[in-house]
């Protein structure tokens, strides 16, 4: 199956694919939202989206810790909401919950596995998500970017290092032109691509 041109896209205005449903979501009372994949899977863009649009979070003031390496002993944060970039480590786990144990809510991109933020849950109400799941978000990415691909590559990819824009970009790049399968088999033929590790309980 090939597919090209620009119909029946999920964007939103601003040209952001709420994959996850996240704008339409009450998340009035969520202490924790926390975004977990790989690297360019769209964490960050959608927390942005998230503090942009959405009525829980637009125009709140907020403190902004980016990792990796965040200095957990700076705990003395002037706002309720405390965004946090590239959560890497158990350490930033611990973070995480001395944040919500001082009463902040915190939006969180996290490379840790999803299980992780789901044991905060069980003490406050968090929405844990992945970001890096859904081949049908890259489908819409290389149609917007009027790419050609076939719907079996795609799958292929993202079971192999998940769904990740970072990936197709630079798959792209690297044959310089909008054929997304003949720039696969040109990528693989050069390069070796470690498949990420199977999430726990799931055999590969």
């Amino acid at each position: 199956m090939t597919a090209s041109g620009k119909g029946g896209l999920g964007f939103d205005d601003r040209g952001f694919d709420d994959h996850l449903g996240l704008l339409s979501r009450d998340l009035s009372g969520i202490r924790l939202v926390a975004l977990h994949g790989v690297s360019g899977s769209g964490k960050s863009t959608a927390i942005a989206r998230l503090l942009e649009a959405h009525t829980a979070f637009r125009g709140r003031p907020r403190c902004h810790l980016a990792g990796p390496g965040i200095d957990w002993r700076r705990l003395d944060l002037p706002a309720e909401l405390v965004v946090v970039d590239e959560c890497t480590s158990p350490r930033d786990l611990l973070g995480l919950l001395r944040l919500l144990g001082r009463g902040h809510r915190v939006l969180a991109a996290s490379h840790l596995p999803l299980a992780s933020s789901a044991l905060l849950g069980l003490r406050w109400p968090v929405l844990a998500l992945p970001t890096d799941r859904d081949p049908a978000k890259i489908e819409r990415y290389l149609t917007a970017l009027g790419a050609d691909y076939s719907t079996e590559r795609v799958r292929a990819l993202c079971d192999r290092v998940g769904a990740s824009y970072a990936w197709v970009d630079l798959i792209l790049d690297f044959d310089g032109g909008l054929d997304f399968d003949r720039a696969c088999d040109r990528f693989e033929r050069c390069c070796r691509v470690e498949s990420r590790p199977a999430p726990p309980g799931i055999r590969p």
